[in-house]
């Protein structure tokens, strides 16, 4: 059941907050007992998996947001409004969601 949680919280057109998500089944994993050997390294390869897609998230995040700040600084007003709905956009782990505030209004001029 763990396993089919995680496969679903990973799928490119998961909610927003997968990657919460997805840390919390890892953690569900990590404290199973009494679980036969197949099992278990079933489980590690199946959060061995979900770290890397972390960390891929992780590092889309922080080079979506290096790049809107760039727009930002250069008022490429195009740019940003990319980049802010590509940042919205599931998948991505970030963006607001029913249970956030909304992006900010930025004004650029």
């Amino acid at each position: 059941m763990l396993l089919r949680k995680l496969a679903d919280a990973i799928r490119v057109d998961s909610v927003a907050d997968s990657g919460f998500v997805v840390t919390q089944i890892c953690r569900d994993i990590a404290d199973l007992t009494g679980v036969g050997e197949e099992t278990q390294a079933q489980l590690a390869a199946a959060v061995s998996d979900a770290e890397r897609w972390l960390e891929k998230q992780s590092h889309m995040r922080r080079w979506l947001f290096s790049e809107l700040a760039k727009a930002i600084n250069t008022s490429d007003l195009v740019r940003v409004r990319t980049l802010r709905k590509r940042i919205g956009q599931p998948g991505i782990a970030t963006g607001p969601t029913p249970r956030t505030r909304p992006w900010p209004q930025l004004r650029l001029f």
